[in-house]
């Protein structure tokens, strides 16, 4: 049997972009009818911040998506995140940047990586 889960991270904020576009909305005008920073919903829609359930409200309520549909999309990418394999790097390896969204930080897992007393014999 299949696997019932994607292997590909795409972070919500993607789906927030597409959807902003769709409804040919600015992120700033996001930002004015949520309440919140403009710089927070950039770092949403880049990416680099998390979408909280307070924040799966306000996006509810501003966008009419169910709160459980954004916090949903933030957890298969969190999940995604964590089924990728720890790879490991050389000591002093440049980090690898694993997705090609610009300003989006690459994953935790792409930092270089001490040996592991294992593979140290």
């Amino acid at each position: 049997m299949p696997p019932l889960h994607s292997d590909a991270a795409i972070p919500p904020g993607e789906f927030l972009r597409e959807h902003l576009d769709d409804l040919g909305m600015s992120q700033a005008g996001l930002a004015r009818r949520i309440g919140r920073p403009r710089q927070v919903v950039n770092e949403i829609a880049c990416g680099k911040k998390a979408i909280t359930a307070e924040t799966a409200i306000q996006l509810e309520r501003a966008l009419e998506t169910p709160a459980h549909v954004w916090l949903g999309l933030e957890q298969e990418y969190r999940l995604a995140l964590a089924r990728q394999p720890a790879w490991r790097w050389p000591v002093g390896a440049p980090p690898v940047q694993s997705r090609p969204c610009p300003g989006v930080p690459p994953s935790p897992r792409a930092r270089p990586c001490s040996p592991s007393p294992s593979s140290a014999r």
